[in-house]
């Protein structure tokens, strides 16, 4: 059975000529040499601790710090400690040693003045783990047991071992909540009294990290997933030994370590797939730690035990799940998003077939984790996407496979259905009588033109409806060819993947704001207001799909962005900017037309100046928000309503 499933499979591989890769890309590979115990990411930039143990020491052992992530490294402070461990909270870092080559003790240190001014506080001793939770911090070494003490250095005390002395702790990790504890294969939860509960799990855990509902580990070759009770929840064997499991946004990473080479896997859907990286490691290069940061243009460390810490950028790429071309000719990826009318409602996508809770009745989930409400909405549980097209646009098949054409007068109207290869189905509906590719059943391929929008079945307008279906056509396997890109769970029962060829294109960029910076994307150029620090930031602006009021206002194409501002560890960061909409040219524009932004709830009208010299539309605002030019004073009728897609 299982020689006849990798045969389907390889059928399917070559039929689409899939590539299965979840990427690290170093072809501008960044390295920084040295014996690392701890790589940690913060807002001030990459934090190294060495520890080396070569005699005699050629080693700093100290802390490092690159204020950006090229690995620009400069040495910081406590030069000849050998760093055990590190952890930064509001400015204020936190190290454990365990040991040094001068007089000064082990034990835990407080870093403060930019890295130039330690002292101990804690307990004297080889400590190798450190956490900061709210005003507290947490730490721990082989032979102590667990403590914790406050962050201005009193109230110290034991809470794992005792008389001073404990069993080693390997772990300190929290979510928003509880700190948790891992030690010698026994997880604990501290709780806000700082006592201690048992998590009783089934295994011995090697390595965890904590989500606000789960706790997300392994055992030897097994991958886990438990509750806070330890109940598993998930698990997956792998053919060797787990050492590193690294939860990052929706990723997880785990090394998979066999006698002959180190595995790097990768999911995004909480462990259910794991996709494996090209990029592999000999056994004596062990890997360490890896840390992440970004949203859009991910950079990923690797510490190298021993050896050297490795910059590169990762990917994660589900090529067997795009297949789709875009159902219409586009001049720029950015048409993709820029042509949505009406999203697929993540919270409920059955469109009239069933009876929507009352609760969600008046508001469509999209796949940006948005929940869009009147007067945004115009079709609650809507089970597709709506792009808005001219009269007798051309439509082309998405991929090739079987057409079969159907009618349904009080909903989509003429449509076609195409029954992909892959079990995957496209529905394409509202098209002209006119100039359909059959009115029974044929083969097409990739694009085929096979109908022209229309105003056919229950609409008001033209557009092309747009469905999906992962398998068999039944309400509950519609998917968003979309995705989910939020950070949030989604709450439809079936996982969409993004699943077009082409990828949306963005502007993602680190940058320096210790003075002023101009950056331009398509229609959009921005000038971010300098911030008074030279740490690096993360900037991305992208086109999204336009969310307004369709009965006051007028959306114009091409000018619908999202930005977003954050520090390394992915925390918004606000900064004003000036905004420039290009290729306005009319005098009038500044009457006519006027910058909008929205919050997540509303739509908020900008002050917006019109420049005849440059051509464009300003305004000053924050860097960060969606934020489009609408027509002011446009009137419409509301195009709402609810239709049944049953054939």
């Amino acid at each position: 059975m299982k020689i006849v499933k990798i045969l389907t499979f390889l059928t399917l591989a070559l039929f689409y000529n899939i590539t299965i890769r979840a990427d690290i890309d170093y072809s501008q590979k960044i390295e920084f040499s040295g014996a690392f115990d701890k790589l940690k990411v913060t807002n001030e930039g990459v934090i190294l601790g060495e520890n080396a143990t070569n005699y005699p020491i050629p080693y700093y052992n100290g802390i490092y710090q690159s204020k950006d992530l090229d690995l620009n490294f400069s040495k910081k402070g406590m030069e000849g400690f050998k760093i055990t461990d590190i952890d930064s909270s509001n400015g204020e870092v936190f190290v454990t040693t365990y040991s040094s080559t001068g007089n000064s003790q082990p034990g835990l240190y407080k870093v403060t003045n930019n890295f130039q001014k330690f002292e101990k506080i804690g307990r004297t001793g080889f400590l190798n783990k450190v956490k900061t939770f709210k005003e507290k911090v947490y730490y721990g070494g082989n032979n102590y047991g667990a403590w914790v003490i406050n962050k201005d250095g009193t109230n110290n005390k034991q809470i794992l071992g005792s008389d001073n002395y404990g069993p080693q702790i390997d772990q300190i990790k929290s979510n928003s909540k509880n700190v948790f504890i891992l030690s010698r294969g026994s997880l604990y939860i501290v709780n806000p009294d700082d006592t201690l509960t048992l998590v009783l799990s089934p295994y011995r855990l090697g390595g965890i990290e904590v989500t606000e509902n789960e706790i997300i580990g392994f055992s030897s070759n097994k991958f886990i997933i438990l509750d806070f009770s330890g109940k598993v929840i998930y698990e997956k064997q792998f053919f060797n030994p787990l050492s590193i499991v690294k939860k990052y946004l929706n990723y997880i990473f785990l090394v998979e370590l066999s006698p002959i080479e180190q595995k790097i896997w990768v999911s995004n859907d909480l462990g259910k797939t794991f996709f494996e990286s090209k990029t592999k490691f000999a056994p004596a290069k062990y890997i360490k730690e890896i840390e992440l940061s970004g949203k859009d243009n991910i950079s990923i460390f690797l510490n190298i035990t021993n050896e050297r810490i490795i910059k590169g950028k990762f990917k994660f790429d589900f090529d067997e799940n795009k297949f789709l071309a875009p159902p219409f000719s586009i001049s720029k990826t950015s048409d993709l998003v820029d042509k949505i009318t009406s999203f697929f409602d993540h919270r409920f996508p059955y469109l009239g077939n069933k009876s929507e809770p009352n609760e969600f009745s008046e508001t469509t989930l999209n796949f940006y984790g948005n929940e869009l409400k009147k007067p945004f909405i115009y079709y609650s549980s809507h089970d597709g996407i709506d792009f808005g097209l001219p009269l007798n646009t051309k439509i082309l098949a998405a991929e090739k496979g079987l057409a079969t054409y159907f009618y349904n007068e009080g909903g989509l109207g003429h449509a076609i259905l195409i029954s992909h290869p892959n079990s995957y189905i496209t529905i394409y509906g509202h098209l002209s009588e006119l100039d359909l590719i059959t009115n029974s059943s044929t083969y097409v391929n990739r694009g085929d033109i096979i109908g022209k929008v229309g105003m056919s079945g229950n609409t008001n307008g033209p557009h092309l409806h747009f469905t999906v279906y992962k398998g068999s056509k039944t309400l509950e396997n519609k998917v968003d060819p979309f995705g989910w890109q939020s950070n949030n769970q989604d709450p439809w029962i079936t996982k969409s993947n993004y699943l077009w060829d082409v990828n949306i294109s963005n502007l993602n960029t680190e940058i320096k704001l210790d003075k002023p910076n101009t950056l331009s994307f398509e229609k959009l150029e921005i000038t971010i207001n300098q911030i008074s620090n030279d740490n690096t930031y993360h900037l991305s602006f992208y086109p999204v799909a336009a969310v307004f009021d369709k009965i006051n206002f007028k959306y114009i194409e091409g000018t619908s962005y999202k930005l977003e501002l954050s520090n390394l560890l992915n925390e918004k960061v606000v900064s004003f900017a000036k905004l420039r909409f290009k290729g306005f040219t009319n005098p009038e524009d500044e009457k006519r037309y006027s910058i909008f932004k929205y919050n997540g709830e509303n739509l908020i009208k900008l002050e917006t100046i019109f420049n005849n010299e440059s051509n464009t539309l300003s305004s000053y605002t924050s860097a960060d928000g969606q934020y489009m030019v609408l027509e002011n004073g446009f009137k419409k009728i509301s195009t709402r309503s609810n239709f049944k897609t049953s054939q």
